[in-house]
Order: C-alpha cells, then sequence, then structure tokens
C-alpha cells in the first residue's frame, strides 16, 4: 500500500480530459479537481493505492497544475522516514508547511 499526502494549502486548477484514453485521464481530471478544491478549502488529504506507479502519475498531475508539496509514504520509505511522514501529515511536524519529501 502506497499513499500521496497534500497539505491543506494551495490552488491550482483541474487538468484537460481527453475521451480517447477510454477515461482513465478523465478520472485523474476529476481527482485532481477534488483535491485541489479541498486543498482550497484548507483540507490535507490522501490519495492510497496499491500502485507506486500511479501515485507517480497522480503527482505529475498534481504538479502540472502547480500542487508540489505532496510527500510519498510507499514501500521503498525508509522506516524512519515514514513516522516523519506521517507526523508531518497529523500536524505534529513542527514546520507548519508540507511534510517532507521522500
Amino acid at each position: 500500500m502506497a499513499a500521496l499526502t497534500l497539505d491543506g494549502r494551495g490552488g491550482g486548477g483541474a487538468t484537460p480530459c481527453a475521451p480517447a484514453d477510454g477515461g482513465a485521464n478523465a478520472k485523474l481530471a476529476v481527482l485532481v479537481a477534488l483535491l485541489t478544491r479541498l486543498r482550497g478549502r484548507g483540507h490535507r488529504t490522501l490519495v492510497f493505492s496499491a500502485s507506486r506507479t500511479l501515485l507517480d502519475v497522480v503527482a505529475a498531475a498534481l504538479a502540472a497544475v502547480g500542487i508540489t508539496d505532496v510527500a510519498r509514504l510507499d514501500g521503498r520509505t525508509p522506516p524512519a522516514a515514514r513516522s516523519a511522514v506521517v507526523a508531518a501529515f497529523n500536524g505534529h511536524g513542527g514546520g507548519g508547511g508540507a511534510p517532507p519529501r521522500r
């Protein structure tokens, strides 16, 4: 299991979707729009996936709309760094900003 976290700051817009892709890009566009809306309202969000590749795609789509302060938590994250990511997301990171990047 892997997760991508976002803190509650920032904005951005949705990505365009192309119908020729079978709807996959449309789903990504809806996800980015939803995350952007929640982020604009101050919510922190988690995106869970069993696929690290999917998290790469989501992170790239978020970066395309200007959201770059995300943190990864997946099987490649060292145990000590996992604790730091979770603590930062839960508001115990001390810095008040985005969780540390892996």
